[in-house]
């Protein structure tokens, strides 16, 4: 059996790519009416926020399937910071935004707090 990613998308369009998906083991048999776990590992980028989907291929000679992959990222205080990795004003309120929709723990908000405090 050999195993293969889709391409992950978030409802807004945002793009995880399926180069950043891993499998723990391939190449292998499974007997008929067995069963076997697979390790899955996502590389998932500092930008992404929010629910993705896509498949999983599972393909052996005789036969193929897919499975579907769903993952929920919660942003980490990396998110919150622009490309000269400071939390400046529009992070910050970015951050507040979503603490306010409930997608982020007051944790992180005192977090990206401190961090845009600091410089």
């Amino acid at each position: 059996m050999t195993f293969s990613a889709t391409n992950l998308e978030s409802d807004d369009g945002d793009t995880i790519s399926a180069d950043n998906v891993s499998f723990g083991q391939s190449g292998f048999d499974i007997p008929p009416s067995s069963h076997e776990t697979i390790e899955v590992t996502v590389d998932i980028p500092s930008s992404a926020k929010g629910d993705y989907s896509g498949e999983i291929e599972v393909s052996s000679a005789e036969s193929s399937f897919a499975a579907p992959l769903i993952l929920s990222v919660t942003p980490s205080l990396d998110y919150y910071r622009n490309d000269t990795g400071r939390v400046d004003t529009n992070r910050l309120r970015e951050a507040i935004n979503d603490w306010g929709a409930g997608d982020i723990d007051t944790t992180l908000l005192r977090e990206v707090i401190d961090a845009w405090s600091s410089g």
